[in-house]
C-alpha cells in the first residue's frame, strides 16, 4: 500500500508481493497489522464529521489522529511486508473522504464558500481517480517512477521531489484544518493569531495542490484516451 498522499510518508509505496498474496486467506489480509490502522483511521473520519459542527476541539482531534495514522499505516506495510491492494485502495478512499468530509465542513461554516468547496472536493476525487486508473496495469504504485514516464513535468516533480510534494500534501491539509479552526478560534486571541499564521503560510501550498490536481486530471484523461487508441491500433 501507500504510505499516504498527505506528503508524510514517502512518495512511493512498496510493491505488492502477489506470490506471498496467494498463499494469505482474506481474514489474514483484512487483519493485516496497517490494515487494523486503516479501520481506526475510518473511525477518525467518522469522529470528525460527528464532532465537527458542535465539538470543534475533539473534530480536531480526530483529524489529527488519522493524519498520524496515514504515516503509521504506511510504515506498517512496509515493516512487516503486509502491503496488498485491499490496504491501498482503502488507504485512497479513505484521503478522499477525510479531505471531502473536512471540506464540505468548512462550506456549512462559511456557506459563501460552497460552491469553490464543491469543486475543490470535485477536483480532487476526479483527479486522484483518474490518475490511479491511468496508472493502473503496470503492476506499480501510481506514485512511483514508472507511473510517472511520459507524464508532464509537473506531475513528475510532485510525485518525484519529496519536499515539493510534502510541503504540497501537507500544506492543502493544514490550510484545510486552519480554515476550519479559524470559524472557532476568535475567542482564543494568542491561538487565533497563531491559527491565522499557518492559514497564511499554507495557503501557497492549498493553492498549488489545486494547480496540480488539474495538471493530474488532464493528464490522466490524455493518457486513458492514449491506451483507448492503443487499443484499437492492436
Amino acid at each position: 500500500r501507500s504510505s499516504g498522499r498527505r506528503g508524510t510518508g514517502v512518495p512511493s509505496g512498496p510493491p505488492i508481493d502477489r506470490a506471498a498474496m496467494a498463499a494469505k486467506s482474506v481474514s489474514e489480509v483484512l487483519l493485516y497489522i496497517p490494515n487494523l490502522v486503516g479501520y481506526v483511521r475510518v473511525l477518525c473520519v467518522i469522529g470528525f464529521l460527528a464532532f465537527a459542527v458542535r465539538g470543534w476541539k475533539a473534530a480536531v482531534a480526530c483529524y489529527v489522529v488519522g493524519f498520524v495514522g496515514d504515516v503509521v499505516d504506511g510504515y506498517l506495510a512496509r515493516h512487516f511486508n503486509q502491503s496488498s491492494v485491499f490496504g491501498a485502495v482503502m488507504d485512497m478512499v479513505t484521503d478522499r473522504v477525510a479531505t471531502a468530509g473536512l471540506v464540505m465542513t468548512i462550506a456549512h461554516l462559511y456557506p459563501g464558500l460552497l460552491f469553490p468547496a464543491q469543486l475543490v472536493v470535485l477536483l480532487d476525487i476526479a483527479s486522484h481517480w483518474l490518475h490511479v486508473m491511468s496508472a493502473a496495469g503496470k503492476g506499480t504504485n501510481h506514485k512511483s517512477r514508472e507511473a510517472m514516464e511520459g507524464r508532464n513535468l509537473l506531475l513528475r516533480l510532485y510525485y518525484g521531489v519529496y519536499p515539493f510534494f510534502g510541503y504540497l500534501c501537507v500544506g492543502n491539509e493544514a490550510f484545510l484544518v486552519a480554515m476550519y479552526v479559524r470559524h472557532f478560534s476568535a475567542a482564543y486571541p494568542l491561538f487565533h493569531a497563531a491559527n491565522s499564521a499557518v492559514l497564511w503560510l499554507c495557503l501557497p501550498g492549498f493553492a498549488m495542490k489545486q494547480v496540480v490536481n488539474v495538471f493530474q486530471l488532464c493528464d490522466a484523461a490524455k493518457t486513458l484516451a492514449g491506451k483507448d487508441v492503443a487499443g484499437k491500433a492492436d
